[in-house]
């Protein structure tokens, strides 16, 4: 004997935490919990300086900063580098070549003298 989907639906039992809802005979679930909060008083990432080592176009031992605690804008004309100072942070933080706008890892060390 087979039965459809809403007599199925109906002999479950409806847990009484349930916080999703149901449209007929389909439940839907919360959405999931933030990843991200804005509370001030929780642990956060604070980068206070970056220094480049022949990384792209620094040549050499260059410190970018100190960054302020609260706002830091990159700012410069064309062909200064700003690009490059997002790309130091991603290679730090493990993404790969493709994403930091280069086709090899080794294209990202200075090719200084």
């Amino acid at each position: 004997m087979t039965r459809n989907a809403s007599e199925a639906v109906n002999d479950e039992e409806i847990d009484e935490e349930e916080v999703g809802i149901r449209i007929g005979d389909i439940y839907v679930p919360p959405p999931p919990p933030a990843s991200c909060t804005f509370d001030p008083t929780g642990p956060r990432l604070m980068i206070k300086a970056i220094e480049n080592h022949n990384f792209k176009s620094y040549a050499g031992k260059k410190v970018l900063g100190p960054f302020h605690k609260n706002f830091t804008a990159i700012v410069g004309p064309n062909g200064s580098g700003k690009s490059n100072v997002i790309d130091s942070m991603l290679f730090v933080f493990g993404y790969r070549a493709q994403k930091i706008r280069s086709k090899k890892v080794g294209v990202l060390i200075h090719n200084s003298s």
